[in-house]
């Protein structure tokens, strides 16, 4: 019990860093959905058998808006479907809190 509860601590510490960082940066919030966004993350589903929908959201937004994915999942990260369109770049957050 002791080390999951080591493990959230670390994980609150990395999300509130890289919230910060995202907040002293330029980069700006987006609208989340719209019939196209919809569209892409259905087919996210669809093509790529990515089932979780807010993984399939961020991604669509990103890809819709062609603006950086910044994503930890690494299947989010090997979308390689030609009929998909896709981010501008795909980031991580660690490449970000080290940017910042």
């Amino acid at each position: 019990m002791q080390k999951n509860s080591s493990k959230k601590i670390m994980l609150l510490k990395a999300f509130r860093e890289g919230l910060k960082a995202l907040l002293n940066s330029n980069i700006n919030q987006t609208t989340l959905t719209n019939s196209t966004i919809e569209t892409i993350a259905d087919n996210l589903l669809l093509k790529a058998g990515i089932k979780d929908y807010f993984d399939r959201m961020i991604y669509a937004t990103a890809a819709y808006y062609n603006d950086i994915l910044l994503t930890e999942d690494g299947k989010l990260m090997e979308i390689n479907h030609e009929d998909l369109p896709k981010p501008k770049k795909i980031m991580s957050w660690n490449t970000i809190i080290r940017m910042f």
